[in-house]
């Protein structure tokens, strides 16, 4: 409304009518002033007459119950009493007429008539007295009544609060962990994805059938994974042949560390037992030319003899040969000089 006023006012100070009747701009802002500043004085005031407090939401039982109880202490009881004080009026108005009466009537019989009338209305009076206090008691009783309602309405009005505010908590916290489950869902089938595509690139990487393996399929909620080939058919690992199975647990290990994007060591052991030259080949070309964290194999002179040793040197860090005496039931371990010059390990023991 006050906005309103505002565009009225600034309509008005370009009214042609308004203009013609008072030409002084000066007059005719000071009347368009007072005239706003009066509709704003009218709805403060019909908005200060209009506020009302909702106290309390009732079941419609305990509405029914207050109506009902109110009704009695505002309507019924006071009714009642107002016909009491209209039969007192006029027992007032009937003495008044019967005291007229005694006047014009001088005799014996007309007094006792007019004392007869007293008596009567006398009784009448006490009665209604008598009404009058039974009525007020019952008035006091449902004032208490109400007090007490009201107490009890108050209480209600703070416990409802209190649930209110353990029920929005409540839902607060229920709906973070729904978050949160989304969240881990989603984080989780993204990484299963980000794992099948490395298993993918490793596993063909270095095995001699470079499409054996063309998807690896997470599912979250059985936490199984499912690996096709070419002909989209499911690969079983418990068919691959011992090589393969190896290729298949390091690019299983590979995969791993590269969705975890960290750089952590690799320990192998025995890493060309199960492996023909050309996978051998294959693996540690993966394995060392292409990690970028420490790599750390134990193998024996069968896998590495001197000659894949000396071949192998130039991307070797630190070369280690470890012989055993079984008088001293030790290994002595001689360290063999490498032709690459040591690189950053991040931290950690090469």
């Amino acid at each position: 409304a006050g906005e309103w006023l505002d565009e009225l006012s600034s309509d008005l100070m370009f009214d042609q009518a308004l203009k013609q009747a008072v030409p002084d701009e000066a007059a005719r802002g000071a009347a368009i002033a007072h005239m706003k500043a009066a509709a704003l004085d009218s709805l403060e005031s019909r908005r200060q007459h209009a506020t009302r407090q909702q106290v309390h939401n009732l079941a419609e039982r305990d509405r029914v119950a207050l109506v009902s109880w109110i009704t009695e202490a505002l309507t019924h009881v006071p009714s009642k009493t107002r016909v009491l004080v209209d039969t007192l009026d006029q027992l007032e108005l009937a003495r008044g007429h019967a005291l007229e009466e005694l006047d014009r009537i001088p005799d014996e019989a007309g007094l006792h008539r007019a004392l007869d009338g007293l008596r009567s209305l006398r009784d009448k009076l006490v009665s209604t007295n008598a009404s009058l206090v039974q009525a007020q008691a019952q008035l006091d009783v449902l004032e208490s009544e109400r007090l007490t309602l009201l107490s009890e309405m108050r209480a209600l009005e703070q416990n409802l609060a209190e649930h209110a505010e353990s029920d929005r908590v409540d839902g607060l916290v229920h709906r973070t962990r729904l978050a949160l489950d989304d969240y881990k869902h989603a984080q989780l089938e993204r990484r299963a994805s980000e794992f099948g595509r490395a298993m993918v690139d490793v596993f063909n990487a270095m095995s001699r059938k470079q499409s054996l393996l063309t998807s690896v399929q997470f599912d979250p909620g059985s936490r199984l994974f499912t690996m096709l080939d070419a002909e989209h058919r499911r690969m079983d690992a418990a068919k691959l042949s011992t090589g393969e199975l190896q290729i298949f647990s390091m690019a299983v290990l590979e995969s791993l560390r590269a969705t975890a994007r960290k750089q952590l060591p690799l320990f192998v052991d025995t890493p060309l037992a199960y492996l023909d030259e050309l996978h051998g080949d294959a693996f540690l070309s993966t394995m060392l030319r292409g990690a970028e964290r420490q790599v750390v194999l134990f193998a024996t002179d069968k896998e590495m003899d001197e000659q894949a040793v000396e071949r192998w040197l130039p991307d070797i860090d630190f070369s280690y040969r470890l012989e055993y005496d079984a008088s001293t039931r030790s290994s002595a371990i001689t360290p063999v000089p490498t032709q690459a010059a040591p690189r950053a390990t991040a931290g950690q023991v090469a």
